[in-house]
């Protein structure tokens, strides 16, 4: 049984597949709510029912039809918000996305389909300082670094050498996996303002400037930073209406962090393994 819906229809379709195994056949009862999150996944679990020959039942059908019905007049109400700027703002991780959305929109959003399906998408309206006006608000996250670092020959035979090794910046298997950096990419093409919602420390510091990284045709005077304690509404919205701009000296100095941990590491690896091959 389910008691909480998967957040893809993918992951659904994973889970339920646990019932039945090489040949086998099994069933699965997921539990829904008729609100919320749950009325929007729905539709996909209907579709995977159907496609399956499994019967949808009444009461759920019901709830798939009235979410359709409101995706069609969401959809057709689009182009009402056309001549808004679009701010594209960007969390740490999809809970806190959900959370930000939900207190600065009051709960009057839109969910969108992205590239990626790990990263929820919202779509608002809402004053924008730095525009001096109403903006439409594009609301998604990370999952995390989205950079890795490595270096870039790794073939050095005298491990005194490895300090002088060039290191590069490489995308992250997770973030190849779930397809961050396209779905970044895709969102910041429409967008004229970013704001930069990562947790307020320096590895955040140092995530605000990979996304930047992917976010080229935005102009720098355009990106702002949210300096936030708590995730409270007092918290998130003064950090809305006071943002600020991220700072390059602490993205820095988690990557010189980041080289030290990778040379070190490597080091001792390297030295542990001729100490025990002996």
């Amino acid at each position: 049984g389910n008691y909480d819906s998967a957040n893809t229809t993918e992951d659904h379709v994973h889970r339920i597949g646990r019932t039945g195994r090489a040949g086998e056949k099994g069933s699965s009862v997921t539990f829904l709510l008729r609100t919320g999150e749950d009325a929007w996944k729905s539709i996909g679990i209907a579709e995977v029912m159907s496609s399956a020959g499994c019967p949808v039942p009444y009461d759920m059908k019901e709830v798939v039809d009235r979410m359709l019905w409101r995706r069609q007049q969401s959809q057709q109400n689009d182009h009402r918000w056309d001549h808004l700027p679009k701010v594209l703002m960007v969390a740490e991780k999809p809970s806190v996305c959900k959370l930000i959305t939900e207190l600065l929109s009051g709960g009057r959003m839109r969910y969108r389909k992205g590239q990626s399906r790990a990263l929820q998408t919202y779509e608002f309206n809402a004053w924008f300082a730095p525009a001096y006006q109403q903006c439409r608000i594009i609301q998604t996250s990370t999952i995390g670094h989205v950079f890795g670092l490595d270096f870039k020959q790794n073939r050095v035979s005298d491990i005194a050498d490895l300090f002088w090794d060039d290191c590069s910046k490489t995308i992250e298997d997770n973030t190849s996996k779930n397809r961050v950096v396209e779905h970044l990419q895709e969102l910041a093409a429409e967008c004229e303002y970013l704001a930069l919602w990562l947790d307020c420390d320096n590895e955040g510091e140092n995530i605000c400037f990979e996304v930047i990284s992917l976010c080229g045709g935005i102009a720098p005077e355009n990106i702002y930073r949210a300096n936030f304690s708590a995730l409270t509404e007092p918290e998130i919205k003064g950090a809305f209406n006071n943002l600020g701009r991220p700072d390059k000296h602490l993205a820095m100095a988690v990557d010189a962090r980041q080289e030290l941990d990778l040379k070190i590491g490597c080091t001792f690896t390297r030295l542990m393994t001729r100490t025990f091959l002996k």
